[in-house]
């Protein structure tokens, strides 16, 4: 009779009984026979040790696999550039610039100067708004534009629609069928920063420049916060 039907009468297949009963070869899986203090010390430190080095391959694998995203897109953004003979001035990071204020920190210039892109979902497509970095979505002024609620598409739903990932949402080189608005919030600057594909990187536009190589639909005004006191 096999040695782990003795150790397990129910004689059921190897792998679950074998580890109830403490066979297991796996260190993983040995408990200490009687429980002395070394040996559950030592138990717990193999669990302890298995779990935060599965927990690091994991954080590490999340990251190579968005940092491979943010490379696939960027470089398809300077593919974009290209054709416009403006590739060179993408500027790349060694510090993340996915929020506004990250952004701002890696370039050196004020917040509202970062054209950030947000992505909402109207009339069963994507709508792009690019706004100052200071303005935020006046619902109000959202619905009378689009005649819809603001809503904004989730992390899943902005990669497959828009074609880059939340961090790196540009204006350039987006999917067929994306509408790009430009937010009245912009126009107070001569220069603004959007980003070009992915979570390091931004391109220095004058106004006129991300209107031609947004190639945007329409200027609207949509957004509040941006304004001096008591103007409209």
């Amino acid at each position: 009779e096999p040695r782990f039907q003795r150790s397990c009468p129910q004689g059921r297949l190897r792998t679950a009984p074998a580890r109830a009963c403490g066979r297991s070869h796996h260190p993983f899986f040995r408990l200490p026979a009687a429980g002395t203090t070394k040996q559950i010390f030592a138990f717990l430190t193999v669990i302890c040790y298995n779990g935060f080095s599965f927990i690091a391959a994991a954080e590490k694998i999340c990251s190579a696999a968005q940092k491979g995203r943010g490379n696939v897109a960027i470089e398809k953004v300077r593919e974009y550039f290209e054709s416009f003979g403006a590739a060179a001035r993408i500027r790349e990071f060694d510090v993340s610039s996915a929020t506004v204020e990250l952004a701002a920190q890696a370039l050196g210039c004020a917040p509202e100067r970062i054209a950030k892109t947000l992505s909402f979902l109207v009339d069963g497509g994507c709508a792009l708004v690019v706004a100052a970095g200071d303005a935020k979505v006046d619902n109000p002024r959202f619905k009378a534009q689009f005649h819809t609620k603001a809503k904004m598409l989730t992390p899943g739903e902005v990669e497959a629609m828009v074609g880059h990932a939340v961090g790196g949402v540009c204006p350039f080189a987006v999917n067929p069928g994306v509408k790009i608005y430009l937010d009245a919030s912009l126009r107070r600057f001569e220069t603004v920063f959007p980003a070009c594909g992915s979570s390091n990187s931004a391109i220095e536009l004058t106004i006129s420049e991300l209107e031609q190589y947004s190639r945007f639909d329409a200027w609207v005004d949509v957004c509040k916060g941006w304004r001096a006191e008591g103007e409209g």
